[in-house]
């Protein structure tokens, strides 16, 4: 059967449905708003703000680094995402993660507002935002795998910028991935047969290594973007899936009650 087609089958197969993963990064476009109480690097401990705390310390070497670069210079050479797009994005970057360390935090399904995240419905961002939903995983260029309720700060970062080394955050995340993945990690991903990754490119080859960790081998398969709209395209598809999902926990509640 065609992707599309097994896309399609999901919504009536919730062995399937249950079992499935879906991959999706990020987005540029993010709510300033902060709902949770404190700062962000005060709660990086915690697993109750961060369910895959092994990249933990990995997270904190990071905000200090971007929150510590002090000139001008610098930032315009390590701010290089979306540089085509907006000339002047590396000043908004650079002056936004200076001030990591004091960000508050929202869910992470909450802190993006990107195309794909906006075709999910109330109850499906309230579901992932609360843990009821969890099979979606986040990649992040900040903080790696992350899920849709773990409580995040404000920033601004993205897969095509530097790190200390020169090497965009893309080519050093799969490596991250490899080094700090544990048991947390390989956890939540064994609950998974099948992940669909609905991600640009810079975001691929992180997946592909996540889908490795797991002993038992996870079905990687990437949804095919549309051009301009894929994120749309990937977020109704999202959406459809999640709801279905739902509707299913839904009934089996009630069916237990």
């Amino acid at each position: 059967m065609a992707l599309s087609g097994r896309l399609d089958a999901l919504e009536n197969d919730p062995d399937n449905l249950g079992k499935s993963l879906f991959v999706i990064s990020c987005s540029a476009s993010k709510s300033q708003e902060h709902i949770g109480s404190g700062k962000w690097l005060d709660n990086i401990d915690d697993p109750r703000s961060s369910a895959l705390q092994e990249f933990a310390q990995l997270r904190r070497r990071l905000a200090d680094y971007y929150s510590s670069i002090d000139s001008e210079e610098d930032a315009r050479r390590i701010y290089r995402g979306y540089r085509s797009q907006n000339p002047s994005r590396w000043k908004k970057a650079w002056k936004t993660n200076l001030e990591l360390p004091s960000s508050g935090t929202s869910p992470a399904i909450q802190r993006y507002t990107g195309h794909l995240y906006k075709q999910l419905d109330h109850p499906v961002i309230q579901a992932l935002a609360d843990g009821i939903i969890n099979n979606v995983l986040i990649i992040s260029a900040l903080h790696g795998p992350i899920l849709p309720s773990d409580w995040i700060p404000y920033y601004d970062l993205t897969m095509k910028d530097e790190w200390e080394d020169g090497a965009p955050l893309a080519e050093k995340w799969p490596g991250w991935i490899e080094d700090c993945s544990g048991r947390r990690t390989r956890e939540f991903l064994a609950g998974s047969s099948t992940m669909y990754v609905m991600a640009g490119e810079g975001y691929k080859e992180t997946a592909e290594c996540l889908a490795k960790i797991p002993e038992r081998e996870i079905e990687y398969l990437e949804v095919p973007s549309s051009g301009r709209q894929s994120s749309i395209s990937w977020g109704k598809r999202l959406n459809t899936c999640l709801l279905a999902l739902l509707r299913n926990r839904q009934r089996f509640a009630q069916r237990s009650a």
